[in-house]
This record gives C-alpha cells, sequence and structure tokens, in this order.
C-alpha cells in the first residue's frame, strides 16, 4: 500500500511540474508546490486567497497557514489541496453558519382542549354572620349609658336580615338623678347593606322594634320605680376589619329614637323624663361572613 502511494504521489508530481506553474502563495518544497497548485488551479481556487506553507515529512505533507500558524499533517498532495481549499474558500462554512427563520413556537403547537373537572368543595355558610358589640350611649336628657347588643344577621339576596338585643344601664346622669337607676332592653329587627371597600367593609342600616325601660328611685330605705315602654327606631352603620379566618373587629355609630308608654308605676314622687334620642358609638367582633 505504502510502495502504490508513492507511486501515486510521484505522478501527480510530474503532472504539476508538466502543466502548472506555482503558487506564488504557496512556499516550502517546489516540488509539492507545484503539484499542489496544479490541483488548486484545475479546482479554480484563486492562489492569492491563502498563504501556505508546505514540507514533506517521510511519506506525509505538513501544511502550515501562514496567518494563523495552523499545522496540519495530510497524507498526499491531494488531501494538501482540498485542506488549503478550505481554507480559502468561504462558501463551505458560511451556509452552515448563516442565520436561519425559527417558525414561530405557536405555528408548532399542538390544539389542545381545555377540559374542566368539576370539584366538589363543602360550601361555607358565607351569608350567616353573628356580631358582639360594646356600646356607649349619650341622650338628650344629658345622661350617658354603658350596654351591649348582641345579634345575628342573614343574607337574603343583596340585604342582609338582622335581629339583634340591647342592654343598656345609666352610667352617669345629672345631680338631680341622685338615689335614681335606670336600665333599658330592646329587641330590634331590620336590614344591612354591605359594601366592599378593599378588606375594609362598611354596613349601613336600619332597624325597628319595641324597648322596655326600668326606672328605680330610692325613698327613706324603700324602692319604687316604674315600667314603660314602646316603640324603637333607629338607623346605624358598622365598619369591619378581618382579624382571621370569618372573624373581624367591628366599631359602630347608631342614632336612636325611643317612644315611651307608662303602663306601671309604684310610686308618686316624680321620675325623671326618659330620653327620646339617643347616640351609640360601639366597638365589638363579628364572626361569618356577609
Amino acid at each position: 500500500m505504502t510502495v502504490l502511494r508513492r507511486f501515486c504521489f510521484a505522478f501527480l508530481l510530474c503532472a504539476a511540474r508538466a502543466h502548472a506553474e506555482p503558487c506564488t502563495n504557496l512556499s516550502g518544497d517546489p516540488t509539492l508546490v507545484s503539484a499542489v497548485s496544479e490541483l488548486l488551479s484545475a479546482r479554480r481556487v484563486g492562489c492569492s486567497s491563502i498563504a501556505a506553507h508546505l514540507a514533506a515529512r517521510e511519506a506525509a505533507i505538513v501544511v502550515t497557514s501562514a496567518g494563523s500558524e495552523t499545522e496540519r499533517v495530510v497524507a498526499d498532495p491531494a488531501s494538501a489541496a482540498t485542506l488549503i481549499e478550505s481554507w480559502a474558500r468561504n462558501d463551505i462554512a458560511e451556509p452552515l453558519l448563516q442565520a436561519r427563520v425559527v417558525p414561530a413556537a405557536h405555528e408548532e403547537l399542538v390544539q389542545v382542549r381545555e377540559v374542566i373537572v368539576p370539584v366538589s368543595v363543602p360550601a361555607e355558610p358565607r351569608g350567616v354572620s353573628l356580631f358582639a358589640v360594646a356600646e356607649s350611649s349619650f341622650a338628650n336628657d344629658r345622661t350617658r349609658w354603658l350596654g351591649a347588643q348582641v345579634g345575628a344577621c342573614v343574607m337574603v339576596g343583596p340585604i342582609c336580615a338582622a335581629a339583634r338585643v340591647r342592654f343598656a344601664r345609666v352610667a352617669d346622669a345629672p345631680m338631680s338623678w341622685q338615689g335614681s337607676e335606670r336600665s333599658s332592653t330592646d329587641l330590634l329587627v331590620g336590614g344591612d347593606l354591605s359594601v366592599h371597600l378593599g378588606r375594609l367593609t362598611v354596613t349601613p342600616g336600619f332597624a325597628g322594634g319595641i324597648g322596655h325601660m326600668h326606672t328605680r328611685v330610692e325613698t327613706g330605705g324603700n324602692h319604687r320605680g316604674s315600667e314603660t315602654g314602646g316603640l324603637r327606631a333607629e338607623v346605624h352603620t358598622s365598619m369591619a376589619y378581618p382579624l382571621g379566618h370569618r372573624l373581624a373587629f367591628e366599631v359602630s355609630a347608631t342614632l336612636d329614637v325611643t317612644q315611651a308608654t307608662n303602663f306601671e308605676t309604684t310610686t308618686t314622687i316624680p321620675l325623671p323624663d326618659e330620653p327620646q334620642l339617643l347616640v351609640r358609638i360601639g366597638a365589638g367582633l363579628r364572626y361569618g361572613g356577609l
């Protein structure tokens, strides 16, 4: 095999010496330069496009690029010519490196049909709420009351139907009240409308019902008093801010109108007039959701 390779190598050298002039940009062994120049000319590769040095090393050829000092070892002049041609030509590598248009991602997407599987989730009783509020009230008879109200609210469409019970007692009164005590109990029903402002819930509403007021006076070690009752009406508003799961802090303001009817009296001593208008301010907790 080595003898055959040397024979072909000698044949190509002879053919190149007879038919071609060496390229001026190729240097080194004259025989190799002549053979490689012939092959490059036959392939129409311009000799001025690359500078290379050719040297024989035993049965091989060492090709060195003058520009990059790149050295390659090839077997014959044809391989050397192919190597130099790859350095000289750009039309071989450029098609492999040129930019290509990548199809838009949506063109390759496979149409997927959305399937919604219903999941059963236990419903929470968000339409029911319970509340308890401590109140301080100021009446038109210059008395101050302390008390509390408790109640429940159930959503009926956009309106929350509410029922509440209020207990109150006079805590501060004018000097003319010396020795007198007064307390009241009201039962009210009405409706509230909730308005959500971010996390804050504002709930204006109205209520009406009946009330009972007990007045007691102490005279000479004996207790006397009167029992009255009548209609009650109020407008109110509250603001609730959530504290945790279904629990909220609530403040409220109420304008309360009373109507009293005397139905039982156990003394002839004049008693303080009952208030007809009260303003109440409260704070408490609400559990549930509107």
